[in-house]
């Protein structure tokens, strides 16, 4: 008894049994025995993840191909298909049988193959690497006879799968941060190796400071850039802003799935300068959570309120020059929030050192502009906002202390 392969898009694990093979090998041979009677058995239990079908329609024609597959095996041998006199598949509490009956086969070797079914959700629903299936067999004491007489001891025969698993779900935050409406799309990569997945949920576990944007999840079939994507319905989406989770719901996916889904950033709670954020995915099968672990993420968006850095020194009517550039608020958090006692507003106070002189002409304010963050890598996903010069401010709030010598800019 032997594996013979694995077909993850229909779950199937196809096996090959001889009874009776030929004997011969280290250059002797022996006669084979002489099967006056047969009763083969397959018993699968029912927590192995692996069964003759998971429907009565599926175990029928399991019992269908045991059946054509033995009397075709009897044909080739110049036996008659009625050798075979019964197949039965009977439910215990806790396993199935599988048993052919033959009669008269005598020494000739009998090679049929069949299909079981794999039920283990680390495999075909999961992220496990591998998984051994084995599968053993046999031949009953008592009504299995050689020569009309009955073995004394059942003999048993197995065989091995190795599955090799794959990952079905994985996820990343995209690209990009959108500074403009403070959001940042996830992705899933769900059932890459397009196994027969059924009815599945995906549970996502958002963290802290980020909320799932109505209506944003959609969909699509396509790998690389610029997918056609289309909106999952609300029946599809159900989110619980109480427990900040978020349920994908699909029925009868069979192909690969790709998922995206913004999330609201909520920049004003941001109290460190690198803020990380952690989304979870965890994906169920039938009610069923998949074996192995969950698919987990982290995007880092880093929070460079204030930066400020100098383009060096220059010679200006034979005096030195340093020209400092300041930047502020990349993620466009609502500042008054931030700083105590911002009802008379929110100013930038720099105190020059001593021995500089402020250029009062040279000091201009601009409006500032925020492109999309890219992270530098598909592996590190850290998003850093880079505040780009805009339009000039005309008539800006600016005033100088000289005896503290201190600039002050009002912010608008």
């Amino acid at each position: 008894h032997r594996g013979i392969e694995a077909n993850v898009q229909d779950r199937t694990l196809t096996w090959e049994t001889t009874i009776n093979p030929a004997r011969s090998g280290s250059g002797w041979d022996l006669p084979s025995p002489n099967l006056t009677e047969i009763l083969y058995r397959d018993e699968l239990p029912k927590n192995a993840w692996h069964s003759f079908g998971w429907t009565d329609e599926m175990r029928d024609a399991t019992v269908a191909l045991v059946r054509q597959n033995i009397e075709a095996a009897l044909v080739k041998q110049g036996l008659q298909t009625d050798n075979l006199t019964s197949i039965t598949l009977t439910e215990e509490a806790d396993k199935w049988i599988l048993e052919a009956k033959l009669t008269g086969t005598g020494d000739a070797p009998i090679t049929f193959r069949y299909q079981t079914y794999a039920q283990n959700p680390s495999v075909w629903a999961g992220n496990k690497s591998n998984y051994r299936y084995e599968n053993t067999v046999g031949l009953a004491a008592g009504d299995t006879k050689i020569d009309d007489t009955p073995l004394a001891e059942s003999v048993f025969a197995s065989g091995y799968l190795t599955v090799t698993g794959g990952t079905v779900l994985r996820k990343w935050p995209m690209n990009a941060y959108n500074p403009t409406s403070k959001t940042l799309t996830w992705e899933l990569y769900l059932n890459e190796r397009e196994a027969n997945l059924g009815e599945i949920k995906i549970e996502e576990s958002l963290p802290a400071g980020m909320s799932y944007v109505s209506g944003s999840a959609r969909i699509g079939y396509q790998k690389g850039a610029n997918p056609v994507l289309e909106p999952l319905s609300e029946q599809q989406v159900v989110y619980t802003p109480a427990s900040n989770t978020l349920i994908l719901s699909l029925e009868q996916v069979t192909k690969f799935c790709r998922i995206q889904f913004d999330v609201q950033v909520d920049v004003d709670q941001l109290t460190q300068t690198t803020s990380s954020f952690t989304n979870t995915a965890k994906l169920f099968v039938k009610n069923e959570a998949a074996a192995g672990s969950p698919w987990l993420n982290t995007a880092k968006l880093v929070n460079q309120l204030l930066t400020k850095t100098s383009s060096g020194v220059t010679d200006v009517s034979g005096s030195k020059a340093v020209t400092y550039t300041v930047k502020l608020n990349p993620l466009g958090m609502d500042l008054e929030k931030l700083v105590e006692n911002a009802q008379d507003g929110v100013y930038l106070v720099d105190t020059l050192d001593s021995g500089l002189v402020l250029d009062m002409e040279s000091v201009k304010l601009y409006e500032g502009s925020v492109g999309t963050a890219a992270k530098p890598s598909s592996s590190n996903h850290t998003y850093t906002p880079v505040v780009k010069q805009g339009a000039i401010i005309d008539a800006p709030d600016i005033s100088f202390d000289s005896w503290e010598n201190q600039l002050r800019i009002r912010i608008p």
